[in-house]
C-alpha cells in the first residue's frame, strides 16, 4: 500500500503493483551505468573502482572452483527479486550462485533473466554505496528466497554474513562455510589477498 495525495491535501491508501519496465534488461545490455529498479525508481549501480572489480573476479573464481557443476555462477546478472506479492525488483548482484536444482524446480533452467534471487548473493561495498539501500536489498534477497547474502568490505577486510538465522561478521583467518553450499570454503584472508598483489 502507498499513500497517494489527492485534492485538498487528503491522503488515501491505494494498491500499487510494482513490476520492472519491460525494456530494462535491454537497457542494461547496451548502456552504462547499469540500473537497478525498486518500487518505481531507477538506481544506478556504480562500481568504477579497481578494488571492487578485483574482489568481484576473485569471488567468481572461488565460487566456480567448487560450484560450477552444481549451479550458475555469474556477476551482475539482471535478476527479478520478489520479496512480497506485487513488489518485484530488479537487482544486479555483484556475484551470484543459483543452484541447478532450484533453477529446475522454478522452471528457470534456461532463464537469461532469472525470476528468482541467487541462492548465494554477494554484494561488494563501494565508498559511494547507500547503506540504507544496501540493507533493504539484503532483506529483499532473503525474503525472496536467497539462503545467504554476503557483503564484502575491502576497506575493513571483513565479510558480513546475512541469513534468516541472524547476521555475523568474518575477519582475519575466519572461513565462510554453509551446509547448503557443500565444498565452498571462503577463507577471508584469501579473498582479500587479491588486493595486495602489486
Amino acid at each position: 500500500m502507498v499513500l497517494t495525495k489527492v485534492a485538498r491535501g487528503v491522503m488515501f491508501l491505494c494498491d500499487m503493483v510494482y513490476t520492472p519496465p519491460k525494456d530494462l534488461a535491454e537497457r542494461n545490455s547496451s548502456t552504462r551505468p547499469y540500473l537497478e529498479w525498486v518500487r518505481g525508481r531507477y538506481y544506478p549501480k556504480l562500481s568504477p573502482y579497481s578494488s571492487h572489480g578485483r574482489l568481484q573476479a576473485k569471488l567468481c573464481a572461488l565460487l566456480l572452483t567448487c560450484g560450477e557443476r552444481r549451479g550458475v555462477v555469474a556477476s551482475e546478472v539482471d535478476t527479478n527479486v520478489t520479496p512480497e506479492k506485487d513488489d518485484t525488483r530488479r537487482y544486479l548482484p555483484d556475484v551470484g550462485f543459483w543452484a541447478f536444482e532450484r533453477l529446475r524446480e522454478k522452471g528457470q533452467s534456461d532463464a537469461e533473466l532469472p525470476q528468482i534471487p541467487p541462492d548465494l548473493a554477494i554484494e561488494i561495498l563501494s565508498p559511494t554505496d547507500d547503506r540504507r539501500y544496501l540493507a533493504e536489498k539484503l532483506k529483499a534477497y532473503l525474503s525472496a528466497g536467497s539462503t545467504v547474502a554476503l557483503v564484502v568490505d575491502g576497506d575493513r577486510r571483513a565479510i558480513a554474513v546475512h541469513e534468516d538465522a541472524g547476521d555475523r561478521e568474518l575477519t582475519g583467518d575466519a572461513v565462510f562455510e554453509h551446509p547448503d553450499f557443500p565444498g565452498l570454503r571462503l577463507w577471508v584472508g584469501e579473498v582479500f589477498a587479491v588486493l595486495d598483489q602489486r
